[in-house]
């Protein structure tokens, strides 16, 4: 919606994810998706080359995740901005086992280890939250109503020609869900 004349980069490490992900691309008619195999920790993109990150459910699975994090901040430009999407920690009928989970507060701390600037974060279900982070500056302030998160949504830098670096999976979470519960 928002990024017309840019491109976005569909990162995953699993090669039956990419491959998911090229076909829904294909299929979608996508010509400014690239989708790309990683390696956790190193990504086929130039430093500083990325306006936006946006993180889905994917940062409880690393095993270091203040280092996934620092990695994905290389690639943001100077002003660059990276939004998470997780669980909160605890139990709840779907997602990830209690022990990987990451409350607000803990991704706060691993975010700023890794050179982030917090600029709130807000639930999203009751089990789920959005956490927004800048590479640079930018005032800290906890997000609580729709009109705030729409106001704040278009952070600067998403209309320009650098990308975006979404996990492969979070579109067939999306699909499984019937195209609803997703990030909007």
């Amino acid at each position: 919606k928002y990024l017309v004349t840019g491109k976005l980069y569909a990162l995953d490490i699993d090669e039956e994810m990419v491959a998911a992900c090229q076909e829904t691309v294909a299929l979608a008619r996508l010509g400014n998706v690239e989708v790309v195999k990683c390696d956790e920790f190193e990504f086929p993109l130039e430093k500083g080359s990325l306006d936006g990150a946006f993180l889905a459910f994917m940062v409880h699975h690393s095993p270091d995740q203040a280092r996934l994090l620092g990695a994905v901040r290389e690639l943001l430009h100077p002003r660059g901005w990276c939004t998470i999407l997780e669980w909160y920690r605890k139990e709840t009928g779907d997602g990830p086992p209690l022990e990987r989970r990451i409350d607000p507060a803990d991704l706060e701390a691993l975010a700023a280890e890794a050179g982030f600037r917090s600029r709130g974060w807000r639930d999203l279900n009751g089990d789920q939250y959005m956490m927004m982070l800048r590479r640079g500056g930018g005032r800290e302030r906890r997000l609580t109503s729709p009109r705030s998160l729409r106001r704040n949504h278009r952070q600067p830098g998403m209309g320009r020609t650098g990308g975006v670096v979404v996990p492969a999976s979070l579109r067939q979470q999306f699909e499984r869900r019937g195209g609803r519960g997703g990030p909007r």
